[in-house]
C-alpha cells in the first residue's frame, strides 16, 4: 500500500512539472484546491494547493510537515521543510530550469506509458484521464487539467482490491497574497558535502 500510495502522491505533485508554458485561455483568477487522499472509506491525509499568476506559481502546504512553491514556467522554487527537535525550519532550494518538483524523484516520468482515456470533469473542471503504467506494473489513473498548467486533479489506484484515491474535493477562486510564494528569509539551509544542487537536468 505504501508503494501505491508514494507513487500516485508522486504523479500528482511531479506531473504536473512537465508543463512549460500557459495553455490557451488560462484563467487569471487565483485559487486555493483541496486535496484528500482516501483507501476506501478512510481518509488518509488532506492538502492544499494554491495558485497565483493563472496557475504559473504554485503552493503547496502539508499541514505540519512541508510547503513547497514552484514557478511552474522556469522550475524554480523552494520547499520549506518542518525538523523535529529544530527551532526553524530548513529551506532546500528548487534550481531553476530543472522543470521538477521534490516528489519527482520517486516516478521517473521517462519510464511511465501514458494511454488517455478521454474527457472527465473534476468539480466542474474539465480535465483529460491518463493511464499511467511503469515497468514494475504500478499503474494510476491521473485526470490532468490544462486550465492550470497541467495540474492533476485526481489520481487512483487499487491495492490489494482497495481503492485509493487522491482528489479534488474544494476549489475556491480568490485572490493570493503574493508574500506566499516568495522564499523566506533567515532560514537555515541544508548544504551536504559533495551532494549536487537539488533537480536533475533532462
Amino acid at each position: 500500500m505504501r508503494k501505491l500510495l508514494i507513487g500516485l502522491m508522486a504523479m500528482m505533485l511531479a506531473l504536473p512539472a512537465l508543463a512549460q508554458k500557459a495553455p490557451e485561455g488560462i484563467p487569471e483568477r487565483d485559487a486555493v484546491i483541496t486535496f484528500r487522499a482516501t483507501r476506501g472509506t478512510e481518509v488518509m491525509m488532506e492538502w492544499t494547493l494554491a495558485l497565483s499568476a493563472g496557475g504559473r506559481l504554485r503552493r503547496i502546504d502539508m499541514a505540519g510537515v512541508s510547503t513547497s512553491v514552484m514557478d511552474m514556467q522556469t522550475g524554480a522554487g523552494f520547499q520549506v521543510m518542518n525538523i523535529p527537535g529544530q527551532s526553524q525550519p530548513m529551506v532546500m532550494d528548487i534550481q531553476p530550469g530543472s522543470k521538477q518538483s521534490p516528489m519527482d524523484e520517486l516516478v521517473d516520468e521517462q519510464r511511465l506509458r501514458f494511454t488517455k482515456m478521454g474527457p472527465d470533469k473534476v468539480l466542474g473542471t474539465d480535465c483529460e484521464k491518463t493511464e499511467a503504467r511503469d515497468e514494475k506494473g504500478l499503474a494510476a489513473i491521473c485526470c490532468r487539467t490544462e486550465r492550470w498548467f497541467g495540474l492533476n486533479l485526481r489520481a487512483e489506484g487499487n491495492d490489494e482490491g482497495q481503492r485509493i484515491v487522491m482528489e479534488a474535493v474544494k476549489i475556491e477562486f480568490a485572490p493570493q497574497d503574493p508574500a506566499r510564494f516568495r522564499r523566506p528569509a533567515g532560514m537555515a539551509i541544508p548544504q551536504m558535502p559533495g551532494m549536487p544542487p537539488m533537480g536533475r537536468n533532462r
